[in-house]
């Protein structure tokens, strides 16, 4: 599948860091994981200033997941860019 974004959005893949080991820990139903303020993600697509391959930051929460043809895709404005990573 192709995205060809518009309007100054970018789509961008999250890069995670590799998992430790597998481990079980019984926590409440209730309970969330402290969220990263920054997320480092790779450019896909951009039909702005950024090449594809090019890392940025960008805070976490301007990140938006969209279910596509049951894929996620994500993407971010570009105005929420912070810096480019070189």
């Amino acid at each position: 599948m192709k995205i060809t974004p518009v309007n100054n959005w970018l789509h961008v893949e999250l890069k995670t860091k590799q998992q430790e080991q597998d481990r079980v820990v019984l926590l409440p139903d209730d309970y969330r994981t402290a969220e990263n303020p920054y997320s480092i993600v790779r450019i896909i697509t951009s039909s702005t200033n950024y090449s594809a391959g090019d890392t940025l930051i960008v805070p976490t929460h301007t990140i938006q997941d969209i279910d596509v043809n049951g894929e996620t895709i994500h993407l971010v404005l570009q105005n929420h860019v912070l810096a480019v990573v070189e």
